[in-house]
C-alpha cells in the first residue's frame, strides 16, 4: 500500500445490530480541531523514523480521544465502541474461536501496544475475553483503513516531511519557522533522493488548524516533496507479566 494513499472515517450511519454497530466509512469531520483520520501505508517500511520522545498531549477533544499523543485503535473504540475488526486478530474476515483464543492467552498481561486489549483498558482482562466472545460469528463488514489503524497509530501532532535532496537548509528551516514548528529528526533518504523531516506542531498551531489541514499546506510549500503522518507501528508488541486463565 502506498504511503500516499489516506484514508477517513465517517460518522455511524449503519443500524445497531445485537452485538455492534455497522459502520459506513468515507470522512468523518470531528467536532475538534483535528480531523480522526487513518490509513497511510508505508512504501519502505523501514524510511519513516520512530523517534522515542513522549509525545506533547494534545486537548482530549481532538482525535486523540484519550489525550495520550497518539490517534489509535483505543480513540476509534471511544468512538466507535467494539466491532469484529478490532477483534479479527488472524485476518480471516470472521470472528471465531481462534481470535477468542489469542486474548485468552494473553490474560494478566499488558502489552506495550493496545491490539490485544480489545477494551483498552489495564492490560488484558478476562473482560476482553467476553468482547471477543460476544463478537463470536460475526463477520467483518469493512475496508482496511479500520485494520490499519487497529494495528498501528500515527502521533497527533507530528508530520512527516521530504524535501527534495537538493533543497537548501536554510529553506527547511525557513519554513519550520513560518509553521512553528520543531525539527524532531532530520536524514536523507539516499535510495529516495529526498531529505526526511520529523516536525512536530504546537498546541496552539492545532487549536486554530487540524493535522490534515496543516499536512495540505505543507505539501503545496516550495521544495516539499510531500508531507505526510507520522505513523507507528504498534502490533501485539511484547507483553509484561504471566499469563493467567479466566475462571
Amino acid at each position: 500500500m502506498s504511503i500516499e494513499n489516506e484514508y477517513h472515517l465517517t460518522e455511524e450511519t449503519g443500524r445497531q445490530t445485537e452485538q455492534y454497530t455497522r459502520i459506513k466509512w468515507g470522512r468523518l469531520a470531528l467536532v475538534s480541531p483535528l480531523l480522526f483520520t487513518v490509513l497511510i501505508a508505508a512504501c519502505a517500511r523501514g524510511t519513516t523514523s520512530q523517534i522515542e520522545t513522549t509525545p506533547t498531549p494534545i486537548p482530549v477533544e481532538d482525535a486523540d480521544l484519550n489525550d495520550d499523543g497518539i490517534v489509535d485503535v483505543l480513540d476509534a473504540r471511544i468512538k466507535l465502541g467494539d466491532l469484529p475488526v478490532f477483534v479479527d486478530f488472524n485476518n480471516d474476515l470472521t470472528i471465531d474461536e481462534k481470535d477468542v483464543e489469542l486474548v485468552a492467552m494473553r490474560v494478566g498481561t499488558k502489552p506495550n501496544a493496545p491490539l490485544y486489549d480489545v477494551d483498552g483498558q489495564d492490560g488484558i482482562t478476562c473482560r476482553d475475553v467476553a468482547i471477543a466472545e460476544s463478537l463470536k460469528g460475526e463477520t467483518v463488514e469493512t475496508d482496511p483503513n479500520l485494520r490499519r489503524l487497529r494495528d498501528e497509530a500515527y502521533y497527533a501532532n507530528r508530520m512527516v516531511i521530504h524535501f527534495g535532496q537538493d533543497t537548501l537548509q536554510e529553506k527547511i528551516d525557513e519554513l519550520m519557522e513560518q509553521r512553528q514548528y520543531e525539527i524532531l529528526d532530520q536524514q536523507p533518504l539516499t535510495l529516495l533522493e529526498k531529505i526526511q523531516v520529523i516536525a512536530e506542531i504546537p498546541q496552539e498551531v492545532l487549536r486554530e488548524s487540524n493535522l490534515d489541514k496543516e499536512i495540505e499546506e505543507v505539501s503545496r510549500q516550495d521544495g516539499v516533496a510531500s508531507a505526510k503522518k507520522n505513523w507507528v507501528g504498534a502490533g501485539g508488541g511484547d507483553i509484561i507479566g504471566e499469563a493467567q486463565p479466566c475462571p
